[in-house]
């Protein structure tokens, strides 16, 4: 069970610090949240802070019903699998790409 609100402030500080460093052509047009998500439970001091911070949680029990309601094959996977950028280069290069598609 995630238990430490420091993991909520772990959150804010990765997700400013990829903001300001990969998403900066987004910040004008589109809003951003962070998400937290785990295959377990969450304490309800992280459900506060969270909550206090604009944070949107998925416990293990919600991660459960999103996969269910969400079905796959095999191919899909593997399409999504071949799909993935290779580094971090790549993937700055695709979000470059898709802030300068017309919206």
């Amino acid at each position: 069970m995630l238990q430490r609100a420091d993991v909520i402030a772990e959150v804010i500080s990765a997700f400013d610090g990829y903001q300001a460093r990969r998403l900066r052509a987004f910040s004008s047009w589109a809003t951003l949240r962070p998400v937290l998500v785990t295959n377990g439970e969450l304490t309800r001091r992280i459900r506060r802070e969270a909550k206090a911070r604009d944070i949107h949680l998925v416990d293990g029990a919600e991660l459960l019903r999103l996969l269910d309601i969400t079905p796959c094959t095999a191919a899909e996977v593997e399409a999504m699998t071949a799909g993935r950028l290779a580094t971090m280069r790549d993937v700055q290069a695709a979000i470059d790409a898709a802030a300068r598609t017309p919206r």
